[in-house]
């Protein structure tokens, strides 16, 4: 499977001269939580997460008054805030390559590029939802008395969904405990 079948296509983007108030505050609106960071021409200059603009906002703790932090905050640009040495993929690249990058760089999304434009962005979220649908197709090559799709049980399966063999080994093992408790008691 490739990047561009599992990216979110012409992701909300923002411009690197916004100010971080407005751009928490856009985030919320969406509901999202990264924004790829684009300058006046559109090209990619960064990304800024959700958590870069809290950690940029002032502490409750503050001795600051609320108009001084509103001030301070009106001033602070997601230009100065985001990560600007921006990891991207390109949409013809394997999914399993860019959940590897994202794994070993510790990031949470992929802004994807072709020819240098943004055309979309692959998230942890977007990996997380091949899940059910690998486990379904992975189900369809299993023999007939495997679980089902629905997680119903079949022949061969107690209420548990342990095989017979299997039930009865973890039986005489737990008996043989029973019979002979730890003598920390």
């Amino acid at each position: 499977m490739l990047v561009h079948e599992r990216m979110s296509k012409n992701p909300y983007t923002i411009q690197a001269d916004t100010p971080v108030e407005e751009a928490l505050k856009r985030m919320r609106e969406v509901h999202v939580r990264r924004f790829p960071v684009l300058d006046k021409s559109g090209k990619l200059v960064g990304i800024i997460a959700e958590k870069d603009l809290l950690y940029a906002s002032p502490s409750p703790a503050t001795s600051l008054s609320i108009y001084e932090m509103h001030y301070l905050l009106s001033k602070l640009t997601v230009g100065e805030v985001m990560i600007k040495d921006v990891i991207t993929v390109t949409e013809d690249m394997p999914v399993e390559d860019a959940a590897r990058i994202m794994t070993d760089h510790k990031i949470g999304s992929l802004p994807v590029v072709r020819e240098g434009q943004l055309v979309g962005i692959i998230t942890e979220t977007d990996l997380f939802r091949l899940f059910p649908r690998t486990a379904r197709r992975a189900q369809k090559g299993r023999p007939a008395d495997d679980v089902g799709a629905r997680g119903e049980r079949r022949a061969g399966q107690d209420h548990h969904g342990y095989r017979a063999a299997g039930r009865q080994y973890q039986s005489r093992w737990v008996l043989s405990w029973a019979r002979t408790p730890p003598t920390c008691w």
